[in-house]
């Protein structure tokens, strides 16, 4: 008899603690620190339909610069040679939100606001996805950043 309610005792332990659920928590990342643009990867989906084009960077727009200060305010700087030379295209402050799941939002200086998400970010290298939904299509454009 003992050796049974041991048996039990055991068996109802081992389902105790194997039934118990491992949480897996999203990281928190931090976007502070001033970070260099080389590529964006534009997704759109309409009716079912995805088409994803990647831009890499050329070495003037490397030259671009987003900035995010610990006090949620930073900057952007936009850089692009279509005219031929390299010439600045924006140049403005921002303030920014970022919650405990990742999501964030920059307003710029004239009131836009992008929302979208860091979806990684380590000690070199960032990647934010900005997202917008009209109607039936989805676009994102995701960014890739080097720490600067």
């Amino acid at each position: 008899m003992k050796k049974l309610a041991l048996y039990f005792s055991v068996l109802l332990m081992t389902a105790t603690f194997s039934c118990k659920q491992d949480r897996t928590e999203n990281p928190q990342y931090t976007v502070v620190g001033t970070w260099q643009p080389y590529k964006i990867v534009e997704t759109t989906v309409a009716n079912g339909v995805s088409d994803s084009q990647v831009y890499n960077f050329s070495t003037c727009e490397k030259d671009s610069r987003w900035t995010f200060t610990a006090d949620y305010k930073g900057s952007q700087l936009t850089k692009s040679d279509a005219s031929g030379t390299c010439d600045i295209i924006k140049s403005e402050n921002i303030t920014y939100t970022l919650d405990t799941n990742n999501a964030i939002s920059i307003t710029h200086q004239n009131g836009d606001v992008d929302y979208g998400r860091v979806t990684s970010a380590t000690d070199t290298k960032m990647n934010i996805v900005l997202e917008t939904n009209t109607g039936n299509v989805y676009h994102s454009l995701t960014y890739s950043f080097n720490r600067k």
